[in-house]
């Protein structure tokens, strides 16, 4: 996908919502794979952000999510309820959105 899509002009960001019910150990290595191509197709990787919002006994997903998010260069965020999982949607929405004037057209 990075390399059929790659615009050495944009930026690349990353979201990864979990329950934790999958294995995470595969996904770490995907977005690791991520990470690395955007390196050697010198395209810029901003970071992966990763949120958990399973059950609060499943610390070793809560755990394995941050240490996603660190070698990501991202945030990690554990929501309690689904208002808190529900703005941190709007949070990622309004930080996709483009500034004011920082998009511009053909002319």
């Amino acid at each position: 996908l990075i390399h059929r899509n790659a615009d050495p002009t944009r930026t690349v960001v990353c979201y990864f919502l979990s329950d934790g019910e999958c294995c995470l150990v595969n996904i770490q290595n995907r977005i690791q794979d991520v990470i690395t191509t955007c390196e050697q197709s010198s395209i810029q990787f901003q970071g992966l952000h990763t949120v958990f919002f399973g059950p609060a006994a499943n610390r070793d997903a809560a755990q394995a999510l941050e240490v996603m998010a660190q070698t990501g260069r991202g945030t990690f965020t554990n929501v309690m309820s689904s208002a808190q999982l529900v703005g941190r949607f709007e949070e990622f929405a309004e930080a996709l959105r483009p500034a004011p004037g920082g998009i511009i057209g053909p002319v």
